[in-house]
């Protein structure tokens, strides 16, 4: 048998409350109070909602995501049995660490002309290379600063060759007959 779910009782009005808040995201806190339950309950139940996101230093979980997960529940024999089917059916949760990555100051003004050679950027393609992951996800760093600083000469050079018209051979040659024919017509005018 499941474990009773503490908020069961109180599904449906937490639902209308999450329904016509305005609030589009909500933090652990936010969770706390609209489940009426403590920190930890709270923690565990946003990785259960699932559509875990990071605002800065703080996880948030959408709205949408909320309002579906309580739909889910509702909809269950019993709260506690949709509680826990979406536990056995839950995918694992992504492991989400902020980057402890950042650039050096001279580098915050970097440019596309100033890329280092192992990020290539070339007509329809976008190369780096790495020794290492953190060298690999460095040059991301770098790219993304020169992205932000010089976005148009990064997308004229990225731009793809404009691919060679598809013309028939006997429109060519149709063409070229009216531009000799135009041409003789010229000549007789004259």
């Amino acid at each position: 048998m499941p474990k009773p779910v503490s908020w069961a009782n109180d599904v449906h009005r937490i639902r209308e409350r999450a329904r016509n808040a305005k609030a589009q995201t909500y933090t652990r806190q936010a969770i706390e109070q609209l489940f009426g339950i403590k920190r930890v309950a709270a923690q565990q139940l946003m990785k259960l909602i699932g559509g875990l996101s990071v605002v800065g230093l703080t996880h948030v979980v959408d709205r949408c995501d909320l309002l579906t997960f309580l739909d889910s529940v509702i909809a269950s024999e019993s709260v506690s049995d949709g509680v826990l089917a979406r536990q056995l059916t839950k995918e694992a949760t992504p492991n989400i660490q902020p980057l402890k990555l950042s650039l050096p100051a001279d580098l915050k003004t970097v440019m596309c002309r100033d890329l280092p050679d192992n990020i290539l950027l070339a007509p329809g393609e976008l190369t780096i290379s790495g020794e290492t992951a953190e060298r690999i996800i460095e040059s991301l760093m770098i790219l993304a600063q020169a992205l932000t600083n010089d976005l148009g000469t990064a997308v004229d050079l990225l731009q793809p060759p404009t691919p060679p018209m598809d013309v028939e051979v006997s429109e060519l040659r149709a063409l070229f007959a009216r531009l000799e024919a135009d041409e003789q017509s010229r000549k007789l005018t004259l």
